[in-house]
């Protein structure tokens, strides 16, 4: 009987199997795809080409001498130094042009910009208005209209009874300019003010002003002569009447019933044809009126 030689495999370990890394193949490239990436590149490059070439013809055309602001026409100004005006507008124009592109091409100037910068400069100025005379005009026309004076604000008492230094403001309060000595206003304010050695540009009175204006018409119908007004503090005011007595007032008040509160304490028997020898009038209790005659302590009624 013939031998065999038999391996028993439980006892063998599994030889490890070779793997053999297959080589991954190579993609193929559409050729739809590299068309349409070879034509992407060259739209970018085309377009970056057109833009920078936009760029500088736009630079070279905002500098050209034929599309620069020429002239300036002023209209409406009468206190406002014209000279000094046009000086400020020419200096803005010339200013302009250190940009990429010119401000001072016809196109590209900023007429908001100066409208704001004029306003700032000359606090005289209410409005301005900056337009090309034209389309294809190389000149601009600017029209401004002035503030109007109403009445003075002055650092003082003292002021307003020596003529200075007082400034003047307009209906609406605004402080525009320095009151030349001698000219005469319906209304003297003091008081309010965060400065008083350059108010020019702040307004007198803000939020309150307009209360104060209707109080002092209310006044004047009814047979009074009010001065003006001087703010206290963020309550209280007071009001003089000319060749008499002072109103003290606080802010809110509504000027019928002031009035009538004023007119019934001036008709009381106690003081019946006395009011030249009253120093003040207090009116901020409602109904409860104090009343001070020139030397006298305060009484109430």
């Amino acid at each position: 009987m013939r031998s065999q030689r038999v391996v028993d495999l439980r006892n063998q370990k599994p030889q490890a199997v070779r793997k053999v890394a297959r080589e991954p193949e190579r993609k193929r490239q559409s050729p739809i795809l590299k068309k349409r990436r070879r034509n992407r590149h060259i739209f970018v490059a085309a377009t970056l080409v057109i833009v920078l070439v936009c760029a500088i013809a736009a630079h070279f055309l905002s500098f050209m001498s034929g599309m620069r602001i020429q002239g300036v026409s002023l209209s409406g100004s009468k206190a406002v130094d014209v000279a000094v005006l046009k000086d400020f507008i020419d200096e803005k124009i010339v200013d302009s042009a250190s940009g990429y592109l010119s401000g001072r091409n016809m196109f590209f100037f900023d007429t908001g910009a100066l409208e704001n910068e004029i306003l700032v400069k000359f606090p005289r100025i209410r409005t301005v208005h900056v337009v090309r005379s034209g389309f294809l005009e190389t000149s601009l026309s600017i029209d401004v209209s002035e503030r109007v004076p109403f009445a003075k604000w002055c650092v003082s008492p003292d002021a307003v009874k020596n003529d200075g230094p007082c400034f003047l403001m307009d209906r609406d309060g605004f402080i525009f300019a320095i009151a030349d000595p001698g000219m005469l206003t319906e209304y003297s304010f003091l008081g309010s003010l965060s400065s008083t050695n350059d108010p020019i540009g702040l307004t007198f009175g803000a939020g309150h002003f307009p209360g104060i204006l209707s109080l002092l018409d209310f006044l004047g119908q009814a047979g009074f002569t009010p001065t003006g007004a001087t703010i206290i503090d963020d309550r209280d005011f007071t009001i003089p009447i000319v060749d008499s007595f002072y109103l003290k007032v606080s802010f809110g008040e509504r000027a019928s019933d002031v009035i009538k509160n004023l007119k019934l304490v001036l008709s009381a028997e106690a003081l019946k044809d006395k009011s030249k020898n009253l120093d003040y009038v207090d009116l901020r209790f409602g109904n409860r009126v104090y009343y001070k005659f020139k030397g006298i302590p305060e009484a109430a009624h």
